[in-house]
């Protein structure tokens, strides 16, 4: 009988542990644009409540790889403007989408990302969403975005393409 409480108990216990695990899962996914095409990128933290890791306003991004990862050389273009749907804290500020230079098997891929905010200076004399790095960089050649370099370093690997 006392062998039968056990086997009980330790599936009961195997359950418990395999719902707890799927419940909300620490990582979400977020649309990002390159090449004027939606792919996926992995924020390892976004739904974490870890306390050690690096937040900006209402987002978790992650483990803090800030003055740990000097090799960040390329940029996540992170576009604040008012009709950005890709990414919003709850309270609709810092709307903003996501623009990646490059993507794994692309010429010059190279994680973790560097964040830099680009700031449209007039929305009414741009075509948004910038879905291109070309588009974003020819905006800044032209004067029409102001450039913030954040100095967050974060990791948010590119998956996929969205829908494949």
């Amino acid at each position: 009988m006392s062998r039968i409480i056990v086997i009980t108990v330790l599936l009961a216990t195997t359950v418990i542990i395999a719902g707890a695990g799927a419940a909300a899962s620490p990582i979400e996914y977020e649309p990002i644009y390159y090449d004027d095409q939606v792919y996926q990128a992995i924020n390892p933290g976004g739904q974490s409540n870890n306390r050690n890791q690096l937040t900006y306003g209402c987002f978790n991004l992650g483990p803090d790889l800030n003055g740990k990862a000097a090799s960040a050389t390329i940029p996540v273009y992170a576009v604040l403007w008012s009709g950005a749907n890709q990414h919003v804290c709850p309270d609709g500020s810092l709307a903003h989408d996501h623009v990646v230079v490059a993507v794994p098997g692309e010429a010059g891929w190279s994680p973790p990302w560097k964040v830099v905010f680009i700031i449209p200076i007039d929305e009414n004399v741009l075509e948004l969403p910038f879905t291109s790095n070309e588009q974003v960089e020819a905006a800044i050649a032209a004067g029409q975005v102001a450039v913030v370099e954040t100095g967050l370093i974060i990791n948010a690997p590119v998956v996929k393409r969205a829908g494949s």
